[in-house]
């Protein structure tokens, strides 16, 4: 009986944690009910738009995310390492700095405009997020690969239909399942593109929730778009939650490692070059057109302006990063303790990241409403930190989940025995094993809160600003140099998750 109540206990708290996360999504619902119905054809170019993006960046990114992979992982050609992380590179840029790079050296205002109205707005905005997304499937791909063996490549020469009844029997069972897992963390981040679409000027539902709110006042309207799009990424979610249930990820055995081939065939040479190719439009380039306009500002103001801003928005981001691993942490404790997996909260807390930025915004002021009388700019800095620490949970939650799980069970046995309270616990016995993840795990929230765009934008007071607010503003305007500035310290911000991932893949071997 006893056993019981306690499954029950455990259960309840699951649904509190669930409903509090999906709280914003509940006032969502209730607020639908007053607003009045939008007419289908305000948004209907938003939704093919959508469509059409979503579609265009998982199959060119999975294209050549894939491409990239098999090469890495069959064979050896020079300065593989270096090139390595190289292509990973593209992740330190937010996908709206690539935007505007671009558009600003290949826009309709420059020497290329035919060609920009030609292949329209939409095409040419696929092509900027699939710079920007194709490392990820070419980092899942990879660790898919690295399971195979010596031994699996050896019996190629030994099949009738030689190198693709190899990949259809032996490549592709081990790559799947991390391919769709990049597909659909690559169709979250396209569905919720809110800062490059709106450089664009292409709508898309997440442009469209904030145009109707913020340019058309109709905070109503907002809440009816925000409720119809956010169940096309809920659908995402579940099936996402589906797909991880019930797949199985090759384990490597550790035996007979995968040894690259040396010589390369003239189809890898010319994969290699569009591989360097790829690496100069998504990396080198736009780095070289940064510091060109960032080397043409001449305007003092600018740099402090921007230094300031640096500050603030670091200073958002050390507060939501602390509040956010503080909370994981007691919570992953809690349940390590009483002896619960922490699987299904490690799923809720996704929900919040799944959701686009314009859509928890305009969650997180519905539920301000219905709590508060007035929204004064103190509420509104309160609700924004709470919506980037909704936002952004399951960037520690997954971490510092396996960290916990590898606690010494020794030091909840003693701090049993001796009846010592749950914070004292985490203080002296569990933070000094948990302190490089803790510290590793606040970097990343970090680096996500100073990153985005649509939250700190339509939930931040009056005045205030943060690096990214500022890159809109700008650019909003077409002054492309000025918002290289902002633009470059985001980038280096960036650039140090990327070195993160690259130690992490040193440490594991996954670089060679």
């Amino acid at each position: 009986m006893t056993g019981y109540r306690k499954g029950n206990s455990r259960g309840g708290w699951v649904a509190v944690f669930g409903f509090i996360l999906l709280l914003p999504l509940i006032a969502l619902f209730f607020l639908a009910d007053e607003a009045e119905p939008i007419s289908a054809d305000l948004f209907s170019l938003a939704q093919r738009n959508t469509l059409l993006l979503g579609m265009g960046v998982v199959l060119s990114s999975s294209l050549l995310g894939v491409a990239f992979a098999l090469f890495h992982t069959f064979y050896e050609y020079p300065y593989k390492r270096i090139l390595h992380g190289l292509l990973l590179m593209p992740l330190a840029f937010p996908a709206y700095v690539l935007a505007f790079i671009y558009l600003g050296a290949f826009g309709p205002a420059t020497e290329w405009s035919a060609f920009f109205e030609i292949q329209g707005a939409v095409w040419f905005l696929v092509f900027v997020l699939s710079l920007a997304l194709t490392p990820y499937v070419y980092y899942f791909s990879s660790l898919g690969l690295q399971s195979m063996t010596q031994s699996e490549r050896e019996t190629e020469s030994l099949l009738q239909g030689g190198r693709w009844l190899f990949f259809r029997y032996s490549t592709w069972p081990r790559l799947l399942p991390f391919l769709i897992s990049a597909q659909i963390l690559v169709m979250f981040e396209t569905l919720s593109d809110f800062g490059a679409a709106s450089i664009v000027n292409v709508p898309v539902m997440t442009t469209m929730i904030y145009k109707m709110w913020f340019d058309l006042f109709s905070f109503a309207g907002a809440v009816q778009i925000s409720l119809k799009y956010s169940g096309v990424i809920l659908l995402f979610l579940v099936i996402e939650f589906l797909f991880k249930t019930f797949s199985r990820e090759p384990v490597s055995s550790g035996r007979d490692p995968l040894r690259p081939q040396s010589s390369l065939p003239f189809s890898m040479k010319a994969l290699l070059c569009l591989l360097f190719f790829y690496i100069l439009l998504a990396f080198v380039y736009p780095c070289l057109q940064i510091l060109f306009w960032v080397v043409q500002l001449q305007s003092f103001q600018l740099w402090v302006k921007a230094a300031a801003l640096a500050i603030k928005t670091m200073a958002l981001g050390a507060v939501v990063g602390i509040l956010v691993v503080g909370f994981s942490v007691t919570l992953l404790v809690w349940l390590r303790q009483t002896r619960q997996n922490p699987r299904l909260w490690v799923v809720f807390s996704t929900v919040g990241y799944s959701l686009p930025g314009s859509i928890l915004a305009v969650a997180v002021y519905a539920v301000l409403l219905a709590l508060v009388s007035n929204v004064t700019e103190t509420v509104l800095l309160v609700g924004l930190v709470l919506a980037l620490s909704h936002k952004f949970l399951t960037a520690a939650m997954r971490p510092l989940s396996d960290a916990v799980q590898f606690l010494p069970k020794e030091l909840f046995e003693i701090s049993d025995v001796f009846q010592v309270p749950w914070w004292r616990r985490i203080r002296l016995f569990l933070f000094p094993y948990l302190r490089s993840s803790c510290g590793v795990a606040t970097l990343l929230v970090m680096i996500e809160v100073m990153k985005e765009m649509p939250l700190t934008l339509m939930l931040a007071p009056g005045g205030f600003q943060t690096l990214s607010i500022q890159i809109f503003n700008f650019t909003s305007e077409g002054e492309w140099e000025k918002a290289s500035l902002p633009g470059l310290m985001l980038v280096l911000i960036g650039m140090t998750s990327v070195a993160l991932i690259n130690l992490k893949d040193a440490e594991a071997g996954y670089d060679s």
